[in-house]
């Protein structure tokens, strides 16, 4: 995390071994990856498939498993190719951004909650992450 620039590139080395297969790397500052790798990767990203999850045993158990499972793992690529704007012109259907838009409110209320506060970021990763310093 620290040291000379010319050990930089063995520094990326022995990362991307250990996080194998990392394709990408970025140089970032420790305020960054405090906030990218805890509270973006994890907290975000943990909380969203989480609630995918969750959604998808309930329907599971009000009896057709299959489909709950189906359903989400078939539709993923696509949504996932939208909303990170993978594919020109695609987009959600009015009645898809209005229910996202709804469930937004009930999951990070209307400026974002924890996750667009620099203060309540820094504490989130604190809280999660002791070792992080963000300063």
């Amino acid at each position: 995390m620290q040291g000379p620039e010319e050990a930089y590139a063995l520094g990326e080395a022995i990362a991307r071994a250990i996080y194998a297969p990392v394709d990408t790397s970025h140089r970032c500052t420790a305020e960054q990856m405090a906030i990218l790798e805890p509270v973006l990767s994890e907290t975000v990203l943990g909380t969203c498939l989480t609630i995918v999850r969750e959604a998808m045993d309930e329907r599971s158990r009000w009896g057709w498993p299959e489909a709950a499972r189906g359903f989400p793992a078939g539709t993923s690529e696509g949504r996932t190719g939208i909303v990170f704007q993978l594919f020109e012109g695609a987009t959600f259907s009015d009645g898809a951004l209005k229910a996202i838009a709804e469930a937004k409110k009930s999951c990070s209320g209307p400026t974002g909650g924890v996750f667009s506060n620099r203060r309540q970021l820094r504490k989130h990763s604190q809280d999660h992450c002791p070792a992080c310093l963000m300063r």
